[in-house]
């Protein structure tokens, strides 16, 4: 990708992930896959404050489950499994101090 990550990118992909869905056409899966590599590329951009913390991990963890739930709805197994260990990384690179073991 030749430009950072935009919230109107991500915006963009969220809504083509929710059209898709509506609609059951044939793109959702690309359209997941999509959002969550701009979600990804986007994170990098925010502060590390714990307020954005909290709110990117709920988003994280939230795409991360219904990219792989379309995955499996489409037989995508391997795929699947990509996306889920693609969504860890981006939750775990979300804790470079270890906040989360605070959270417990």
């Amino acid at each position: 990708m030749s430009h950072a990550v935009s919230h109107r990118d991500l915006t963009a992909a969220k809504s083509w992930v929710t059209a898709a869905e509506e609609t059951n056409h044939g793109s959702s899966l690309v359209a997941y896959q999509t959002a969550l590599k701009f979600f990804d590329q986007h994170i990098t951009l925010l502060s590390s404050s714990s307020h954005h913390f909290n709110i990117v991990r709920m988003a994280t963890v939230s795409l991360a489950i219904d990219t792989f739930l379309c995955s499996i709805r489409h037989g995508a197994l391997t795929t699947a499994v990509e996306l889920v260990e693609q969504s860890h990384a981006v939750f775990w690179s979300l804790d470079p101090f270890g906040m989360l073991k605070l959270a417990v």
